[in-house]
């Protein structure tokens, strides 16, 4: 930094009092183009970080909600290949799956899915599967999970938007439904 004293001598120490007239009065600080450049970058970075904290204060509500909204797609996902496979596996062997590993362990691997939904709970199989009977048209093949809370049930009548802890699934009939944005 310089400093210009008064009676015009340009400073370059700090020193409070002039070189030439050694005067601690009218002392003014005139910034160089290296200072005026510190500045603007300073000015920058405060701009830049402002704009960085609003962006990450708007997002942060999506982000927490994110894992909840994960975990409804994966089970709408899981379910709607396991209604799929099991149509498939009933066409090539005459009767439906009666369990998920059936599907997932037997000499044709059609649905790699987990016994359990992404909340730990076991997945609900339409009746067709679970007593392993032979396809019929029109038959209501479907597979949901119980929900965060393990209380969802099939929606009859249906409705595709069981609510923010209700059922989460598919149907061969009538389609996808779940939680928040699902389907």
């Amino acid at each position: 930094m310089t400093w210009e004293c008064g009676c015009g001598v340009v400073n370059r120490d700090s020193k409070v009092k002039c070189r030439a007239c050694r005067t601690p009065k009218g002392m003014v600080w005139t910034p160089t183009e290296r200072d005026v450049s510190r500045f603007r970058l300073l000015g920058v970075l405060m701009v830049g970080c402002a704009i960085f904290f609003v962006g990450a204060a708007s997002t942060l509500p999506s982000l927490i909600t994110h894992p909840t909204l994960a975990k409804y797609s994966r089970a709408t996902g899981d379910a709607r290949a396991v209604v799929t496979q099991a149509i498939v596996y009933a066409r090539d062997n005459g009767v439906y799956p009666t369990s998920i590993k059936v599907l997932r362990e037997g000499e044709i691997v059609y649905c790699s899915c987990p016994d359990k939904d992404p909340w730990g709970n076991d997945w609900v199989l339409a009746p067709v599967l679970t007593e392993g009977r032979k396809p019929q048209e029109g038959d209501n093949v479907y597979v949901y999970s119980r929900g965060p809370i393990g209380a969802g049930r099939y929606p009859r009548p249906f409705t595709s938007d069981t609510g923010p802890d209700g059922a989460v699934g598919s149907s061969s009939v009538d389609g996808c439904f779940g939680g928040p944005r699902v389907c």
